[in-house]
């Protein structure tokens, strides 16, 4: 422990903000941390000063997201339900009529999260005039999909919403306008040059703009356990800095203008492919490799990996929630940890070209296989595979992609380029399709259980220690084997009940789903019957309140009685007129007002709410642990039996339909699989804790 000091701190500052994120409270570990220091001043012994600087860095981790809190808390009151006419600088390609973007308010520069209903293709340094409404981001201290999280990563704390926008100038300032003109460039040279798949593969791994692919390529990369080719990370950094210290070390050796040339161009390159949390890792883990060069003094990986990551979140505490940077910091100590001896053992069957190539690609997804479960709860059997086929052509695809748009005016060598470019950019397409294809491709396996993972960090630990520390592998799979069966059997035990309480009224009903914790209110046709049924729940206030209809008077009633705080509504379920009434009374009495977009879930507590919307009809989806709630909100008797005719399938645990008259014929059970209910005015089901 006292070998790796970088390391310790690292983990210990992070284990702070989880312990923060989960709402543990400063004045819990206080007095711990005086415990251990009190202890290491009488004791004076390396361990337990080694434990009592544990508790310095876990209490610095807690203060630090707390004061990142109340800045986020702070900006988002600020600005709550407010508008704004003026010029916004866009600092992002758009993507599904949504923008990173800045205003200039009160004489600094505000980052805002830019929703427009009729959104042209935007590129970065483009300067628009709109007026935007801001109002709040979804958010959870529980969940591992915080959007609201993801973007405070990014140092954005703002939603904002606006009808149309006018293109007035591009910003060409300094060194970020030069920034700006070169993104814009390159993207028009991808646009002149590709199109289809290999126009978006090379927007996406050169530029890191990822508006242009595909649903159905998308689907592909994914089944083929490749999707992150196809996002700006380390690895493409790591390809761009091996083939500039290719060139600079047959130029300079190791001479320091050799080192400067290679930073400089690793912070280019940064700054091209948009700044990504994974690209500023790598970018500083470079920086510390080429100063142990200059300085003469070996390099360690881990130690670097840990205070680079160290160094981002104590700027930044949200960056621990990126799944992008959890992902690229695995990857990279899967690596560190178990290139070698699979390389050895590979190299025992195979060349060692092709034992290198699969020693990073197995080590890699060593590490980042559980992340991957984890955060989208699937597995691809094939991705192991499917890597070491696309890795050469990845590899190519970064250097050659950014010297195409160097030599593109030259004729014969940009033609050469351009085709050399192509080939590659298909051959990924055409294995991640054909893989995609082959059956099991995608396996859901719902979420990352206590069980799972630690039997995968058993595998870990054995595969570390063999054979060189043979003898301590008794010890440790005991001491693994007591925890598993414990888990198990909490496993097995364990769990929760989500209830659910109905007040039917013909096609449309009014519905509380509540944990214990957490209660929400989806649709609200008759406020004083809401609270009738509250009353005699004993449930004294609302976590959230989901509008499904023009009932959205009822719902603001509520919020007017202070038994809601958070209101979700579809950005467009309403007319404009109705949108400006909204969010006026949501100003007037202090209401979170949270818009809900198609295929961005929103959470409230522990639980997550998808809201696809059609015209007058809802279906709302709310995911609790391992369980599946949807309630279809505004559907005719009618319109439900077309569903069940023509096989239209719910993937659910339990499915509420309206309290309409349907035929007795209608065989709905094959709607789900799962419970329905229709007439019922309650309902409880047990939940397993993951």
């Amino acid at each position: 422990m006292t070998q790796r000091p970088l390391v310790v701190a690292a983990l210990s500052f992070i284990a702070g903000i989880a312990l923060a994120v989960f709402q543990i409270k400063t004045a819990y570990i206080l007095p711990i941390c005086f415990i251990a220091v009190l202890w290491a001043i009488l004791c004076r012994r390396k361990i337990i000063i080694m434990w009592a600087v544990i508790c310095l860095f876990v209490l610095f981790g807690i203060l630090r997201l707390e004061s990142a809190e109340r800045i986020r808390n702070d900006t988002e009151f600020k600005y709550a339900s407010r508008t704004y006419d003026g010029e916004i600088l866009i600092t992002d390609f758009s993507d599904n009529n949504k923008v990173s973007a800045e205003i200039f308010d009160e004489g600094k520069r505000v980052k805002i999260y830019l929703s427009i209903k009729e959104c042209p293709d935007l590129l970065p340094g483009d300067i628009v005039r709109a007026k935007i409404t801001f109002s709040g981001i979804s958010r959870s201290k529980t969940q591992k999909s915080d959007f609201g999280a993801y973007l405070a990563g990014k140092g954005v704390y703002l939603y904002a919403k606006a009808e149309t926008l006018t293109l007035t100038s591009q910003y060409t300032k300094g060194i970020r306008g030069g920034v700006f003109s070169i993104r814009r460039h390159m993207r028009q040279v991808a646009q002149n040059a590709f199109s289809g798949d290999s126009l978006a593969l090379f927007c996406a791994m050169v530029l890191g703009d990822k508006s242009l692919i595909s649903e159905d390529l998308e689907t592909a990369l994914q089944g083929a356990g490749i999707n992150h080719i196809a996002v700006v990370s380390g690895m493409h950094l790591s390809i761009m800095i091996a083939f500039q210290m290719l060139l600079l070390n047959k130029l300079f050796g190791r001479k320091r203008a050799g080192t400067l040339f290679a930073v400089l161009g690793a912070i280019f390159i940064t700054l091209v492919t948009g700044t990504g949390a994974s690209v500023v890792r790598a970018l500083i883990m470079c920086v510390i490799y080429q100063l142990s060069r200059v300085l003469y003094r070996e390099n360690d990986a881990i130690n670097s990996l840990f205070l680079t990551l160290f160094a981002m979140v104590v700027f930044n505490p949200y960056l621990i929630l990126n799944a992008g940077l959890i992902l690229s910091v695995l990857s990279v100590l899967g690596i560190v940890l178990y290139n070698e001896k699979i390389q050895k053992s590979c190299a025992k069957v195979m060349p060692m070209p092709f034992a290198k190539s699969c020693a990073v690609t197995i080590s890699a997804q060593l590490g980042v296989n559980l992340a991957v479960i984890y955060y989208f709860g699937i597995i691809t059997p094939y991705s192991l595979i499917t890597n070491m086929l696309v890795f050469p052509f990845a590899t190519a695809i970064v250097p050659l992609g950014m010297v195409y748009v160097i030599v593109c005016n030259i004729h014969a060598i940009g033609m050469l380029f351009k085709a050399i470019i192509e080939f590659l950019a298909e051959g990924i397409t055409f294995i991640s399709e054909a893989v995609c294809a082959l059956p099991g491709a995608i396996t859901p396996i719902g979420g990352l259980g206590a069980v799972l993972f630690i039997a995968w960090i058993f595998m870990l630990a054995v595969i570390y220690l063999y054979p060189v520390h043979i003898k301590r592998m008794g010890v440790i799979s005991a001491v693994f084997a007591a925890v598993f069966c414990t888990v198990l059997a909490m496993e097995n035990v364990s769990d929760t009940s989500l209830s659910m309480q109905f007040l039917n009224y013909g096609t449309t009903s009014s519905s509380i789903i509540s944990n214990g914790k957490n209660a929400i209110l989806i649709g609200c046709v008759d406020a004083y019957d809401v609270q009738e049924l509250m009353e005699n729940k004993g449930i004294e206030s609302l976590s959230g309140g989901i509008l499904t209809g023009k009932d959205y008077e009822e719902m603001l009633l509520l919020a007017q009685n202070g038994e809601i705080r958070t209101v979700l509504f579809p950005e467009n379920a309403f007319s404009r007129e109705e949108t400006e009434k909204i969010t006026q009374s949501a100003r007037e009495n202090n209401v979170n007002l949270i818009p809900l977009a198609d295929k961005e879930p929103a959470i409230i507590g522990d639980m997550m709410i998808d809201y696809p919307v059609s015209n007058e009809n809802a279906a709302v989806r709310i995911e609790y642990g391992n369980k599946t709630f949807i309630t279809l909100q505004g559907y005719s008797g009618r319109e439900i039996e077309e569903m069940a005719m023509k096989g239209i399938t719910f993937d659910c645990d339990v499915l509420k339909l309206p309290y309409t008259i349907l035929h007795k014929e209608t065989d709905l059970t094959t709607l789900t699989s799962g419970k329905i209910l229709q007439k019922e005015n309650k309902f409880s089901i047990k939940n397993q804790v993951q």
